[in-house]
């Protein structure tokens, strides 16, 4: 499967879904919530390619980097991870893309760029047909 029709489906199911952070794709503009608000940014990892001059995929993953203020007592950036998981749980099948477990939440690291923010890694792993 093209990573460009792997990217479709996903940034399509993340699109309906309506209750999640704002999230920026890659390549499209995106305008960071005011006051330091939380949002997310979303990558495609390729992992296994079965045609890398052709850019055909059979594994991968879905990288989520929730990004939050420290401090911040609006979000509770877990209970926002969740839902990424919720969204693409183990087992779900949509567009040729099958999640292949339950993915994973990794504890907070500091931005340390003096910016005030923390990033939690979301990873899905993911195959394509």
């Amino acid at each position: 499967m093209l990573l460009s029709d792997i990217q479709a489906a996903i940034f399509s199911r993340v699109d309906s879904a309506s209750d999640l952070l704002p999230v920026a794709f890659p390549r499209e503009d995106f305008d960071t919530p005011e006051n330091g608000g939380a949002y997310a940014v979303l990558h495609i990892v390729p992992n296994e390619t079965e045609d890398a001059w052709c850019g055909t995929l059979k594994t991968g993953n879905i990288l989520f980097n929730l990004s939050y203020s420290k401090g911040s007592k609006l979000i509770d950036p877990t209970i926002e991870a969740e839902k990424f998981l919720a969204l693409f749980y183990e087992g779900l099948v949509f567009d040729g893309v099958t999640i292949r477990d339950e993915g994973t939440i990794w504890n907070p690291v500091d931005d340390k760029s003096d910016n005030g923010r923390y990033f939690i890694p979301v990873i899905i792993k993911f195959e394509a047909r």
